[in-house]
């Protein structure tokens, strides 16, 4: 039979690939599988593999606009080997601060930080596979500081003060309501932060003293999503009151609160203007999405709850409950470094979520990773109320018993995980749920002790820990090295792994005032 009208085939290959460039990554992927014409056209044209190579590791392009596409798709696909086979390039750095002393971390965008002693604080720009050098800087705050968030992108820290009083007198009680304050710095400087009406935030915590008379916060969590702060906090130490939290727009100063909902217990950003909250529920515990939107004529801030999902329910006479919620950094993608070629969009970021179960005075420690697209997918509709498991996480998440303290960090699509065997406790896994990874790479051993495995099929959690078997539709590629150390601190970007070494090493061991870590850069 004639045909009648022209096909795409019809068209000269300079039209076809015009139109292709029109599309992003995830169509150009879709049309290499349904035309094999189309397929060709995308293989002979770097920059078109360059957008399809990107739509496999599920990132977008942010390299400069004179960078040839040729060397995107070498960096690219060279990124991808040495992530597949470990393989990377090992350096060592002395990091200031006492090991025995409480420390915290923070690693955003290929930068390293710390915060000890209350009053110190060092920043490190950490070398990658192509720089060998490292920029630190450490200076000592005009204030005590608790904790701190950051976001090198935008040149910004924000630290949460700590009460001088209650460092250095703990006799010391309140007669009333108690503020605390934020101090949002450039990270380069210390200065206040050129972009924020107000430099120090100011917030209220309810009278709630202990039995010392004391009223202090008892935890305290803070989370950044480009231009909106999280306070996470309880006062006192028996949660009668709950968790409460406090949000704020950094730049503008406004603030918003989250209460009336007292079964809250963890907090967490999935977008800057979207968070999933943790909620308590005996046997079934469960996530909330919700929203934020600001009426620009009011000024007032509306929270909107558009989905409560309920985890698998547990065996009777159980106690369920989610003990945190760990996601990548949140970052403005038009504020990437210009080192970077590409960046992972939020669609591609994994939710970590850490459980405990116990069950019969058994203790049982868990993680449920959630791809954040699905999250993002309730936050963009109509509120739908209640969903359960079967319907929105079963087939589609993946659960795994492991023990929380072992789950470290993670970077889009990729977690890094401690050893969990004890007799061999100075192995990393890197745990990839990218679905389009499994079929790049199969079962492999190399020289330094590498491990690969792909679990892909819906096989149940067969743990006698649920009322009805939880099944793993999510797809994940686990890649094993043995190491020489042991870390107590895990970190992991697209470029690097940072471990900070449970012990010093042995030419260092003298100095107490340093602690040591290894810089693995792919």
């Amino acid at each position: 039979m004639e045909r009648k009208g022209k096909s795409l085939d019809d068209l000269p290959n300079e039209l076809i690939h015009r139109i292709l460039r029109c599309l992003d990554s995830g169509s150009i992927i879709a049309c290499t599988l349904v035309c094999r014409s189309l397929h060709d056209v995308i293989r002979q044209s770097t920059e078109l593999q360059y957008l399809f190579e990107l739509g496999l590791e599920g990132m977008v392009d942010c390299a400069a606009p004179t960078m040839p596409y040729q060397d995107r798709l070498k960096e690219l696909i060279g990124h991808r080997k040495a992530w597949a086979t470990l393989s990377w390039r090992q350096s060592s750095l002395r990091i200031p601060g006492n090991i025995e002393e409480p420390n915290l971390y923070g690693f955003v965008a290929g930068v390293f930080a710390k915060l000890f002693e209350h009053y110190m604080f060092v920043t490190l720009h950490l070398p990658t596979m192509h720089e060998t050098n490292n920029r630190w800087m450490k200076r000592q705050l005009s204030s005590p500081a608790k904790e701190f968030v950051m976001d090198p992108t935008q040149d910004l820290v924000i630290f949460l003060e700590e009460d001088t009083r209650m460092l250095f007198s703990r006799s010391w009680t309140y007669n009333g309501q108690r503020s605390v304050c934020l101090h949002i710095q450039t990270l380069s400087t210390g200065d206040p932060h050129p972009l924020a009406r107000n430099s120090i935030l100011t917030f209220d915590i309810p009278l709630h003293p202990d039995e010392d008379g004391r009223n202090d916060i008892w935890f305290s969590s803070i989370k950044l999503a480009v231009d909106t702060i999280l306070m996470q906090y309880s006062v006192g130490n028996d949660w009668e009151e709950g968790m409460h939290f406090q949000f704020w727009n950094w730049k503008t100063g406004h603030g918003w609160l989250i209460d009336g909902y007292i079964e809250f217990t963890h907090c967490s950003f999935i977008s800057p203007r979207a968070v999933v909250f943790a909620s308590t529920g005996g046997t079934s515990p469960s996530l909330n999405v919700c929203t934020f939107e600001r009426d620009p004529e009011t000024t007032e801030t509306t929270t909107t709850h558009k989905a409560n999902l309920h985890l698998p329910e547990a065996v009777s006479d159980s106690y369920f409950d989610v003990t945190a919620i760990r996601i990548p950094a949140i970052l403005d993608l038009a504020h990437v470094p210009p080192s970077k070629i590409a960046a992972p969009p939020l669609e591609s970021h994994i939710n970590v979520i850490s459980l405990a179960l116990t069950v019969d005075d058994d203790e049982h420690e868990l993680c449920l990773f959630v791809p954040n697209s699905i999250l993002l997918n309730y936050a963009s509709n109509p509120p739908v109320g209640e969903v359960p498991w079967k319907d929105w996480g079963q087939g589609s998440t993946r659960l795994i018993e492991m023990n929380r303290t072992y789950m470290n960090s993670s970077y889009a699509s990729r977690v890094i995980c401690s050893s969990l065997d004890s007799d061999d406790p100075t192995s990393i896994h890197i745990l990839d749920f990218n679905p389009r990874r499994r079929q790049e790479h199969g079962l492999s051993t190399t020289d330094h002790g590498l491990t690969q495995r792909t679990y892909s099929t819906e096989s149940p959690t067969a743990l006698g820990l649920f009322k009805d078997d939880v099944y793993n539709g999510l797809p994940v590629w686990c890649t094993t090295r043995p190491l020489n150390s042991s870390y107590s601190a895990l970190f992991i970007d697209d470029e690097r792994i940072v471990g900070v070494k449970e012990e010093p090493s042995n030419e260092s061991s003298d100095d107490s005032d340093c602690e040591d870590a290894d810089i693995l850069a792919f």
